[in-house]
């Protein structure tokens, strides 16, 4: 730290520039320090989203590995219908029920909150979300279908909505400790 003070120092005679670097590293590394003690129940809210988003892009590259290789079998390329296939094939993404933003931007007050006290009550309201979000992964019939299809036509045994699942429990366990 005091070489961040000493350099400037330096510029602020030498150059007339005030660079305000050492102040401002030192309140980031205060706010970092005070996040830590306020998050004494140790939620990682930073890594919920990730593991939440991670879920979401999983999925997505799994609709996307389902959809190629579709439209890469060679019966399907060649079968007059392609057209349609393809339109089709595009419609994969819709089964997949809307979430919305809401437990993102919970977490994100998690993130702001630490352990406040806010924090009881926005990890309370995230398991509700989850809770919503997994009645709406479960009422997928048609995303259920699809995952029997890819195992049973393709020979893939892929976990659509059970990976969205596994991701919500894991994050509704982690946020039930502090609600």
């Amino acid at each position: 730290m005091a070489d961040r003070e000493v350099y400037d120092a330096w510029v602020k005679r030498v150059l007339g520039i005030e660079t305000g670097l050492a102040a401002g590293l030192a309140q980031s590394a205060e706010r970092g320090r005070a996040a830590k003690a306020v998050n004494v129940r140790g939620i990682a809210y930073p890594k919920l989203l990730l593991r939440w988003r991670a879920a979401q892009s999983n999925l997505a590259a799994s609709l996307n590995d389902i959809a190629k290789d579709m439209l890469g079998r060679r019966e399907v390329v060649e079968d007059p219908r392609f057209a349609k296939v393809k339109q089709a094939v595009a419609l994969l993404p819709t089964l997949v029920p809307t979430f919305g933003d809401e437990l993102e931007d919970l977490i994100d007050a998690g993130i702001n909150e630490g352990q406040g006290s806010e924090a009881s009550t926005i990890a309370g309201k995230a398991v509700v979300v989850i809770d919503a979000y997994r009645q709406k992964i479960a009422g997928a019939s048609r995303l259920t279908e699809l995952e029997k299809f890819v195992k049973a036509d393709l020979g893939k045994a892929l976990r659509l909505g059970g990976e969205l699942d596994a991701a919500l429990v894991e994050l509704r366990a982690q946020l039930a400790t502090a609600a």
